[in-house]
């Protein structure tokens, strides 16, 4: 009898060790809860913003993105064509300059 209880306690042992290291986990129950279904039938545009309000947030998005873009390209071409054209302004002042002091004064 005596090695019976000390087998036992060494089998309980045992099984509690591996327990403690096991990677088997009994299955969860399934939640019972259920919510309370609403008194009030649902807000025609809460149920329209629910359902399509990401896709139109997307569309705003890309669509100011898309304006920012080329909001930007606009104004960079802008900026050149002005510097071209101050630049080719300047250039004829410098021809025009070049000319003036290169011809004698008549007096």
């Amino acid at each position: 009898m005596l090695s019976t209880l000390a087998r036992t306690s060494r089998l309980q042992a045992s099984r509690s060790s591996r327990a403690a290291f096991s990677t088997f986990r009994p299955l969860r129950q399934q939640p019972t809860y259920q919510p309370p279904t609403p008194s009030e039938p649902e807000n025609p545009h809460r149920a329209f913003y629910k359902s399509f309000g990401r896709p139109i947030a997307k569309v705003f998005l890309m669509a100011l993105f898309t304006y920012q873009v080329l909001h930007y390209g606009w104004l960079r071409l802008e900026a050149m064509e002005e510097k071209e054209e101050k630049t080719t302004e300047l250039q004829g002042l410098e021809s025009q300059l070049r000319e003036m002091t290169k011809s004698p004064k008549k007096a």
